[in-house]
């Protein structure tokens, strides 16, 4: 998890077991990524980038959504549709929409302004989420691998089941309710996965 699938990076720990070779990789990589967001339309560009770099804070949060108000103040999902878009086609990241009912066919309720955006690759989420410095210290590493850094671990393992589940189908989908009434009664499910017309819930925990 901590190494991500990157080819690059992979290789980097193979070759010498080094925590900071593959984090100069990673950042290699990320930095790649910003290069092609900057290619990017001069004010779809901003936007694009306003995501990307709020995906990590947005996914700590307790609900993991999109909270577009947070990202910029006074904005709109509809403010953001082409970034995202550009984003998710870039290969840079993993949407997630919410249903508002969690059967079959799941698309035809679909709540396309209502998502979870998760990075392509869990290992450049570790890097987006830690990497204040140029490369992550072996320490750092260490410590999350033995459980003596405290960190929310939830985040990481949902972004794994994200990327796995996207090689298996085309799109992923959470579903939320949400009682007004009585809070205690809300509920949602990480993931629902669609197979042969049947619907799998699948609820991702970090710990047991």
């Amino acid at each position: 998890m901590l190494v991500g699938g990157m080819p690059l990076a992979v290789n980097a720990y193979l070759k010498n077991k080094s925590f900071e070779d593959v984090e100069f990789e990673k950042k290699q990589i990320l930095n790649l990524y910003r290069e092609d967001i900057n290619k990017f339309g001069e004010k779809e560009k901003i936007k694009a980038k306003l995501v990307f770099d709020a995906i990590p804070t947005q996914l700590q949060q307790k609900s993991k959504r999109l909270k577009y108000n947070s990202i910029k103040k006074n904005t709109r999902s509809i403010d953001y549709d082409n970034a995202i878009i550009f984003l998710k086609e870039s290969m840079m990241v993993n949407n997630c929409n919410n249903v508002s009912d969690p059967s079959f066919p799941l698309a035809l309720s679909e709540v396309a302004e209502d998502k979870k955006c998760y990075l392509l690759d869990t290992g450049l989420l570790i890097s987006e989420c830690l990497g204040a410095k140029k490369y992550i210290e072996s320490e750092i590493y260490k410590k999350i691998i033995t459980d003596k850094l405290y960190i929310n671990e939830g985040m990481f393992v949902e972004n794994v089941v994200a990327q796995a589940l996207r090689l298996k189908q085309d799109k992923l989908f959470y579903f939320k309710k949400v009682d007004q009434e009585n809070k205690d009664n809300n509920m949602e499910i990480d993931f629902l996965v669609e197979r042969e017309g049947k619907i799998s819930p699948i609820e991702v925990k970090s710990s047991v």
